[in-house]
């Protein structure tokens, strides 16, 4: 398309105080969230802490739809964009404020009419996973457009209230709900302040939107589907007999989406970069990074599932039996011993989806069966085994990737990108 010719120009590099002070922001906050975990189940105990981290646990993938795609579509375009550059922004930003108005009022209704029920729960926990989703989004604007320090003022100012409200689980004691909805209010006002400039009142070019939004939807579409795989995972839990253990798979989860969250943030700095080189060098380098990556991720996931197989095949103790201590010590060596496919399999992705159609389409294919293939294994898994069936699931997510990137077909023809 025309309107989107790419850039001759590769952007800047991310100076290192700016990358230190965004990392500083948002581990501030990715801290506070971890530590909320292990304050808010020593607070409210595991019979009022297991429904609320059922709730998020199955909620957090709407974080995902708002996010991920429209963010890796703007890092993506944005650096390629002339004439289009401000219709881009303009259509983001609007999306970001809109994205959670529907859930956000079914939250209120819920509170209002069944306050501390189930219903509110899960009510204000998706409100909340796609409001937080609108701040990402927010701030990844932000970032675009030069301005990193709301960034950091951001997530610094959530990190600050979500202190605040542990402090209220403990005095005066609030419930599940009425923390929730806290968390809601605050990340709603956090939406505000970072969207509060107005946007310019003319519409975009055609094709814009259309543009925008296939990309978002071929970009978004592995992550959304892989945390709606985890999500299922804790619908198989919580409907078996093992519910119980929702409160440990949540902490340990949730110490994992500290190392996702960095491995992430990471690369969309580094995106607008390989973003701008890839459409003047052609796709031809990307895919030979990729097949040099996706092997070793095959042996490296092969050998984990064999691993992790014996390990809880000839386990002293039926894991399932396990105290809450020794669970979680299991889930975590379960969980850290995936961190090198992971990371490879993370950088395979991002190459992959930065180079062509072609590409796009396969890491999408490759996310759908993950998300297939993980909640089949869950369904027999979780059963058996409880939150170390389901941790062993997410295991199979690293194979399955790379097996789809190894053994896709070859397109007939290189292109010089994606966009013309």
């Amino acid at each position: 398309m025309t309107e989107t010719l790419p850039s001759t120009e590769v952007p800047e590099r991310v100076r290192l105080w700016t990358v230190a002070s965004l990392i500083a922001g948002r581990s501030a906050y990715r801290l506070a969230l971890y530590a909320a975990g292990i304050l808010l189940l020593a607070a409210w105990g595991s019979a009022r802490f297991a429904p609320y981290a059922a709730a998020l646990g199955t909620t957090s993938w709407l974080t995902t739809v708002v996010q991920m795609g429209p963010e890796k579509a703007a890092l993506k375009l944005l650096p390629r964009a002339r004439r289009t550059h401000g219709d881009l922004v303009a259509t983001l930003r609007a999306f970001a404020l809109l994205a959670p108005i529907l859930l956000v009022g079914v939250a209120a209704v819920a509170v209002v009419a069944a306050p501390e029920s189930r219903v509110a729960l899960y009510a204000l926990a998706a409100a909340q996973a796609t409001a937080l989703g609108s701040v990402l989004l927010g701030v990844a604007l932000h970032r675009a457009l030069g301005r990193p320090r709301s960034d950091t003022l951001t997530f610094l100012l959530l990190a600050l209230g979500t202190v605040v409200l542990i402090g209220l689980a403990y005095t005066p004691g609030i419930s599940p709900v009425a923390y929730l909805t806290g968390q809601l209010v605050l990340t709603l006002a956090a939406l505000g302040l970072l969207l509060r400039r107005p946007a310019p009142k003319r519409r975009p070019r055609p094709g814009v939107r259309r543009l925008l939004t296939a990309t978002s939807v071929l970009m978004g579409t592995p992550e959304v589907l892989m945390n709606a795989g985890t999500s299922v995972l804790y619908v198989e839990l919580t409907a078996g007999a093992h519910a119980g253990q929702s409160s440990e798979l949540y902490l340990v989860l949730q110490g994992w989406a500290v190392i996702i969250a960095f491995v992430y943030f990471l690369q969309r700095l580094l995106q607008p970069r390989l973003s701008a080189r890839l459409a003047i060098d052609g796709a031809a380098d990307g895919r030979t990074r990729i097949a040099r990556l996706a092997r070793p991720v095959v042996a490296l996931g092969a050998g984990w599932l064999v691993a992790a197989t014996a390990l809880l095949a000839v386990f002293p103790t039926p894991v399932t039996d396990l105290a809450p201590v020794r669970l979680t010590v299991l889930l975590a060596v379960l969980i850290v011993t995936r961190i090198p496919a992971y990371l490879l399999m993370s950088q395979v992705t991002f190459v992959l989806e930065n180079t062509d159609a072609a590409g796009l389409r396969t890491s999408a294919r490759g996310a759908v069966l993950s998300m297939l293939t993980v909640a089949g294994v869950g369904a027999v898994a979780t059963p058996l085994l409880g939150a170390a069936g389901a941790v062993y699931a997410l295991g199979v997510k690293e194979l399955v990737l790379a097996l789809n990137v190894t053994y896709r077909p070859r397109p007939k023809r290189l292109t010089r990108g994606p966009y013309k």
